[in-house]
């Protein structure tokens, strides 16, 4: 356990194929810190069948994934109080920009629930770039096609530049990730040391 600085809880956001676990990944190990995904690891393993389930209910789809934020929050929080600092790819404002407006307000109820990260980095990326990563993938899911529809694409990414100010983003610090990976994290980094200046210390980075 590291009882030097405070562990931080700090969210990866945005559109399929803009980067993020690619990010998460190297800035937990940059942080020392935990990465954890929503849906958590077990039920990625089956998410197919998680999402075949759901299929025919929406609003229960995206109640049963604000659900896996709250258990993914509360481990974060537990190793919080440890000392460690985690990474999480997607969370709670992932949960409501793809929400079915029937769900918003159950959703809503949900929130006392889930634990407030510290730092969330929105990253966003042009639709032609997310147009070429997902290509790229071996499997491309029915919601990710959608994803890339033009409008979708701008709807999307304008809920979550208004949903940047939401109580369950913590501080919010959009991101245009065009650049690479390497560039984008040290942006992150000098980001997050840039709020830690106004509010506590930051794990270091190695």
């Amino acid at each position: 356990m590291n009882t030097d600085h405070p562990g931080r809880i700090v969210v990866i956001e945005g559109l399929d194929g803009c980067g993020k676990s690619t990010v998460a990944q190297q800035l937990s190990v940059l942080l020392d810190a935990d990465l954890l995904t929503t849906p958590t690891a077990e039920l990625r393993a089956v998410r197919p069948q998680f999402d075949a389930a759901f299929r025919e209910s929406p609003v229960a789809h995206s109640l049963a994934c604000g659900a896996t934020v709250i258990e993914a929050g509360l481990r974060a929080l537990r190793q919080v109080q440890q000392g460690r600092s985690v990474v999480i790819d997607r969370y709670w404002l992932s949960t409501l920009v793809y929400a079915p407006d029937p769900a918003r307000p159950a959703l809503a109820g949900m929130e006392p629930l889930v634990p407030a990260p510290d730092l969330t980095f929105y990253l966003h990326a042009p639709l032609a770039v997310r147009q070429a990563r997902l290509g790229g993938r071996p499997r491309v899911t029915e919601h990710d096609r959608r994803t890339l529809d033009p409008a979708e694409d701008a709807r999307l990414d304008a809920r979550y530049r208004t949903l940047g100010a939401h109580a369950l983003a913590g501080a919010t610090v959009p991101l245009d990730v065009c650049a690479p990976v390497d560039e984008v994290v040290r942006a992150m980094l000098v980001a997050l040391a840039a709020w830690e200046a106004r509010c506590g210390a930051v794990p270091e980075a190695r």
